[in-house]
């Protein structure tokens, strides 16, 4: 009965993998495909018999190619855990990805190889792009009513308040400062 409930319990945590919506991908140290589930077919347009033992640097953009350094470490060594990037799938589209990155350890806790969820979030990025777009003109738009509306009206308040001061300028005493 224990091993029986090992084995479903290993059944069932392989079945999570392999049938999550989210891209998971094993890798060696060195940086090779070892393992693909269906989401990361399904968001790369791969096979994994078409990847593995292939370097993840295929999803790589062409003009910036990158391996599994720069998956494991940010620009100052640090490690990277979750971080957002763009990768192109098989057709040469381009998707932006979050990306969660964790070694493997074996049972020493030596890391032994990486573990990579990608999720895409080219959606959210272009309704952030479209959001900034809007706010940008509404600014625009505050401003041109602020300088063509507002302004105009508050010229003649700034003259009468410059009027005013140099009135109460030569009629107070000299001990007052204004």
């Amino acid at each position: 009965p224990e091993r029986k409930r090992a084995e479903e319990r290993m059944w069932r945590q392989a079945a999570i993998v392999q049938w999550s919506c989210d891209a998971i991908v094993g890798l060696t140290l060195t940086g090779k495909i070892t393992d693909w589930n269906d989401g990361a077919e399904r968001l790369f347009g791969y096979t994994a018999a078409e990847v593995t033992g292939k370097s993840i640097s295929l999803l790589s953009l062409p003009e910036r190619q990158e391996g599994i350094s720069q998956l494991l470490y940010d620009r100052k060594g640090n490690p990277e855990h979750h971080f957002e990037t763009v990768r192109v799938r098989k057709d040469g589209e381009r998707i932006n990805l979050s990306l969660t990155v964790s070694l493997i350890p074996d049972s020493a806790g030596t890391p032994i190889g990486v573990s990579v969820i990608a999720r895409d979030v080219s959606e959210r990025k272009l309704l952030e792009k479209k959001l900034l777009k809007i706010a940008d003109e509404e600014r625009r738009r505050i401003g041109q009513y602020l300088h063509e509306i507002i302004g105009p009206e508050l010229a003649p308040l700034a003259f009468i308040s410059d009027t005013l001061v140099e009135g109460l300028r030569k009629n107070c005493p000299p001990e007052v400062k204004l």
